[in-house]
């Protein structure tokens, strides 16, 4: 990134270079607020039974009993 054959043209490219870097800074910290998505499956869950039947809920359980 730096380059120049004479000192202005080296603090001409110091200065772009220096640009360069605050820029991908900023990306740099702008992704690394971004929240992450874990990778796989979320954890299982047990079936909500909240709207089921007394009778539902037996008949359920027994079903998994056997």
């Amino acid at each position: 990134l730096i380059r120049g054959d004479d000192i202005d043209a080296i603090d001409a490219s110091v200065e772009a270079a220096r640009e360069i870097v605050g820029r991908v800074r900023a990306q740099v910290e702008t992704d690394t607020r971004t929240p992450r998505v874990p990778a796989g499956a979320p954890p299982r869950s047990a079936p909500d039974v909240s709207a089921l039947s007394a009778e539902q809920k037996i008949r359920l359980g027994l079903s998994q009993r056997s």
